[in-house]
């Protein structure tokens, strides 16, 4: 009989303990708070490294609150709402709640910065420009200003604005931000881009209609983006043209502003070469066409008479086709 005493004593011991540690759980509820986009749910407002069972937690993820507030603004949720939502939720009577006056509620955001979206920028030009990225200098950057975002994984895309080909002068891009994959912004940065590189300049005053000799032309180091893009690399490339205006010393020779001179004139007596086998023949013949460098027109051989085709090599000489 004494022993059946102990026994019930025991278990009912046991059974007071169990109700202690159930009633022990103890839910507090945070003063401030950072949320995430979205809404809010009583368990979004619970002070942070609580041991809450999996059931509570459930219990206070199913209850909404509201939404989160906007970026850079706050919300305040009174101490009496929260109470009321905790009846709602009916966790049960082992639960203690212990609430504040009043739970203020912030999104958590980070900050793009107007000096790395300017990084940013720099990034896409010099991979646009590969290579040559060595060869340019990259000023008067206007980044914009910063941008506040939600938290998240952040990436950018950039596209540069009316750029086809080298990026040159002032140049404009729109970058777009994504967080977690989402378009969150948009903004505008420029800069101006100068790429230097060897052209050919007027080694001396140059008049117009003056056909271009080697000793009229010299490389020179230029930033490109003040002479466009119709400017030569090879001085031989310029050696035969004739310029249309007058060029000034140091001057890039800008394609538009020079033409291909006429080497021969109809009418005039040229020197005509054969070449047959190992053989080089000379004879006179009248040009029937006006000629320029490296085209064909057709001659009168004046010995025989008779008409035929050749490549003009300069202002006395064309090489006659077989």
């Amino acid at each position: 009989m004494k022993r059946s005493v102990q026994t019930l004593i025991l278990l009912a011991l046991t059974a007071w303990l169990a109700a202690s540690a159930q009633a022990s759980q103890t839910l507090v509820f945070a003063e401030h708070v950072m949320a995430d986009g979205g809404r809010l749910t009583l368990l979004s407002l619970a002070a942070p490294d609580q041991a809450l069972s999996p059931t509570l937690k459930q219990s206070l993820s199913a209850t909404i609150v509201g939404v989160s507030p906007n970026l850079g603004r706050s919300l305040t949720i009174h101490g009496s709402r929260i109470k009321s939502l905790v009846k709602q939720a009916n966790l049960g009577p082992e639960v203690s709640v212990l609430l504040p006056e009043q739970v203020v509620v912030e999104r958590q955001t980070q900050v793009l910065t107007s000096q790395r979206l300017g990084q940013i920028y720099i990034e896409e030009v010099n991979q646009r420009l590969g290579d040559r990225a060595r060869e340019a200098d990259i000023r008067d950057l206007e980044p914009g200003r910063d941008l506040l975002l939600p938290a998240g994984r952040l990436t950018t895309q950039v596209r540069l604005v009316g750029v086809d080909g080298e990026p040159l002068g002032r140049v404009p891009a729109a970058v777009d931000v994504y967080v977690d994959g989402h378009k969150e912004a948009q903004t505008r940065v420029s800069a101006v881009v100068d790429l230097y590189d060897q052209v050919v300049v007027a080694a001396r005053p140059l008049l117009g209609r003056h056909i271009i000799g080697a000793e009229d032309v010299e490389l020179k180091r230029v930033n490109l983006a003040e002479v466009g893009s119709n400017f030569l690399t090879n001085p031989r490339d310029a050696v035969g043209l004739r310029t249309r205006v007058a060029v000034g010393p140091g001057q890039a020779l800008d394609l538009r502003r020079l033409e291909q001179a006429p080497l021969i004139r109809t009418g005039d007596v040229v020197t005509m070469i054969f070449n047959a086998e190992g053989l080089k023949v000379s004879a006179k013949g009248k040009a029937e066409q006006t000629g320029y460098a490296g085209g064909r027109i057709r001659l009168s051989n004046l010995n025989t008479k008779r008409e035929v085709w050749g490549k003009v090599l300069d202002s006395g000489t064309v090489v006659v086709e077989f």
